[in-house]
């Protein structure tokens, strides 16, 4: 006995079938705001976001994947820029996800991006902590409960980061902390 074949007719008109429930698939898709194909960030932990840098310039925030660490701030085509990883968020909790965006807006906020020399890393934490504490984005029972996240940590001689132990005890006392943020630039915005 022969194996059954399908006719051309037949064969041609699922794959016809399949292609238009895949095009059908695509247009419901949800599209998200794109800056230079990545995904625009607007929104972390519930929380709508912003940030300008110290030239008063919006920076753009965008989702990309494998950064090797949650987030980068970078300068790119001379336009400010927030990475952050998705990977790495969803792991977090929305108070330490918005500590994080903080964090690489006051890269920004500091004028890090332009000019780098020791200690830029412990000035985003700090400036990062008072800012989410002046904003009321979190409270110091929320700092408290980073420091099993940060416990991991090693941080890095390379980029300044502290070892996570000592970051967490370090970003409490900016917290507590009564002095100003270090700049009235909009990081966050609560709903």
């Amino acid at each position: 006995m022969r194996p059954a074949r399908a006719s051309l007719t037949s064969v041609i008109g699922l794959a016809f079938a399949a292609a238009c429930a895949s095009v059908s698939a695509l247009a419901q898709e949800p599209r998200g705001e794109t800056w230079r194909g990545r995904e625009i960030i607007k929104e972390i932990g519930g929380t709508v976001v912003s940030c300008r840098d110290s030239y008063g310039l919006n920076v753009h925030a965008v989702l990309v994947s494998d950064l090797g660490d949650v987030g980068r701030a970078r300068n790119l085509y001379k336009t400010p820029v927030i990475m952050m990883d998705p990977s790495h968020l969803i792991r977090l909790p929305g108070k330490l996800q918005l500590f994080f965006f903080g964090h690489e807006c006051a890269h920004h906020v500091l004028g890090h991006t332009y000019v780098l020399r020791p200690g830029v890393e412990t000035e985003a934490d700090c400036w990062a902590a008072k800012d989410g504490r002046d904003r009321g984005l979190f409270t110091r029972d929320d700092v408290q409960s980073w420091a099993p996240w940060f416990a991991q940590s090693r941080g890095s001689t390379v980029s300044g980061h502290l070892p996570g132990p000592e970051r967490a005890r370090f970003i409490l006392q900016c917290f507590d902390d009564s002095t100003d943020t270090a700049a009235s630039t909009t990081v966050t915005q609560q709903r």
